[in-house]
């Protein structure tokens, strides 16, 4: 009986808890295979707008999958989701991989201002005085931009055609904007204004896009690929962004939050025979048991909608912490059973019918 009501005291309490905010306030790893694309920080969506989408594109080295444009689209947020990075007016970083292939940069010539320029993200309504945007000329340059304040490219440092890129702009109050390429600064322009991030010369607030900046009639979109687009609300070092082009490596793991094992069943296929564990077991210890349930409740992600991994309760693949991942977890028949290897792989009947009862007060709870 203990047992049960140590369940129910983490569904009941520590749902209510919520996560520390990061100073990484953005991360899109691109790995889904359709639109929109999820964040992976706060679960915020990116939809696909216009023309010329492409998914499941080879990404860099170790980083899994990209996304590409051959035609002038984009991936938006809404007005509301941007507006986090509307108003970053100084200390914040940007980073992100590029790819700019030489067949698809012809297709942009005359296609509106600036074809030449290939902005990965930042303001998608046409040229407006209220935000940022960085990305990469067909020559090479890479620009970060403070809208209506001061465009910055860089001189004596360049972006390969056809080879993937990282690049990044550490935007500084006392030391200005860096911009840095595959991990190295490139350039430093001594401009410490806080960027004009109010409504704009259009009088509204804008939205911003992945993969396009200024609107579809601008012509500025990506001509390639990009990969793993990471806001911080913090200046990066050098040492730091230089960690960012190091990908995890050999991790068994990854699989389950990098968005191939969304069926159930061989999600869970995975868990027992590659990993050698349980559903639920969140820290990946080989069991199944309390301290994995403080671990997802703390993480404040249970039924809120938002973006969740392995480690904050996503259990059933659908990337988000709710009653099916509770489901799977303790029909699997680990919970407090001790590690996988160590006991016949068959759900317990006393967990499930705890569980079940668990979830009947949770819903009457809910009703109330």
């Amino acid at each position: 009986m203990h047992k049960f009501r140590f369940v129910l005291f983490f569904v009941f309490v520590f749902n209510g808890i919520n996560s520390i905010s990061a100073e990484l306030i953005l991360h899109f790893d691109m790995e889904q295979t359709t639109s929109p694309f999820v964040d992976r920080v706060g679960g915020l969506e990116a939809t696909a707008a216009d023309f010329g989408h492409l998914y499941g594109l080879e990404g860099p080295a170790g980083f899994g999958l990209a996304a590409g444009l051959e035609d002038n689209g984009s991936w938006q947020l809404t007005v509301d989701d941007s507006a986090v990075f509307r108003e970053l007016a100084n200390d914040f970083t940007v980073a992100a991989w590029i790819y700019l292939d030489s067949d698809t940069l012809p297709v942009k010539v005359d296609t509106g201002p600036n074809p030449g320029l290939n902005r990965f993200f930042g303001d998608d309504i046409a040229w407006d005085a209220d935000g940022w945007a960085m990305g990469v000329w067909e020559d090479g340059r890479v620009r970060f931009t403070k809208n209506g304040i001061v465009d910055l490219d860089t001189v004596d440092s360049f972006v390969e055609l056809d080879t993937w890129t990282h690049v990044a702009a550490a935007v500084s109050s006392d030391d200005g904007v860096t911009i840095y390429v595959d991990g190295e600064a490139a350039e430093n322009w001594f401009n410490v204004n806080d960027l004009n991030n109010g409504v704009g010369t259009n009088r509204e607030d804008d939205l911003y896009g992945l993969g396009r900046t200024y609107g579809p009639t601008q012509g500025q979109w990506v001509g390639g690929s990009f990969d793993e687009i990471r806001v911080y609300d913090h200046v990066l070092s050098e040492d730091d962004v230089a960690e960012l082009m190091i990908p995890v490596v050999d991790d068994p793991a990854a699989r389950l939050d990098d968005g191939t094992l969304t069926d159930p069943a061989a999600r869970a296929d995975y868990v027992h025979d590659v990993l050698g564990t349980w559903l639920g077991d969140a820290d990946l210890d080989g069991q199944f048991n309390s301290s994995d349930l403080v671990t997802v409740f703390t993480a404040g992600k249970y039924e809120s909608g938002d973006a969740a991994v392995w480690a904050e309760g996503d259990w059933n693949g659908d990337s988000t912490f709710g009653s099916g991942d509770l489901v799977v977890a303790f029909t699997d028949g680990g919970y407090e059973a001790g590690s996988r290897a160590a006991i016949a792989a068959v759900p317990e009947p006393s967990s499930c019918i705890l569980f079940g009862l668990g979830m009947l007060l949770v819903l009457k709870r809910r009703r109330r």
